[in-house]
């Protein structure tokens, strides 16, 4: 495929995810992709990459992608992105107010045939811990 297509597949992903079409987003993926984040365990197979997905929604619900730049080149597409989400109330530092965050990342994309074989994750969830912390240390403070 050319580096063109590469770079539709890695947009339909994100387009798939951001419409919450969850089936389309797994169709995407090879039988075996692995799917990884710079903050977790790998998810090996379509199945586990579901239940990642699903998890994950769980978690911020109206988590949304702007996809700001697509690069792709031979088998690998590079997707910089923009995410914007609120964490559900009973997740993350408790007695933090639940406030959209705004996080930068990308993710890698490895394409065959026209299917994901591979995807790597890369934000900032450190500094979003750190943020929650400091609130919540302030908050005790007032």
């Amino acid at each position: 495929m050319s580096d063109h297509d590469n770079a539709q597949v890695a947009c339909l992903m994100m387009n798939a995810w951001n419409t919450r079409d969850i089936e389309r987003y797994l169709a995407l993926l090879s039988d075996d992709c692995v799917v990884q984040s710079s903050h977790e365990a790998p998810a090996r197979g379509r199945d586990a990459a579901g239940k990642t997905i699903q998890r994950h929604l769980g978690a911020v619900p109206d988590l949304w992608f702007d996809v700001t730049r697509v690069v792709a080149t031979e088998d690998v597409v590079v997707v910089n992105w923009r995410a914007l989400g609120s964490l559900r109330g009973d997740v993350g530092v408790a007695g933090v107010a639940r406030k959209p965050e705004r996080v930068e990342g990308c993710t890698l994309v490895g394409v065959r045939h026209g299917r994901v074989v591979r995807l790597w994750h890369y934000d900032e969830p450190l500094r979003l811990v750190t943020e929650q912390a400091s609130r919540v240390a302030l908050a005790g403070i007032e």
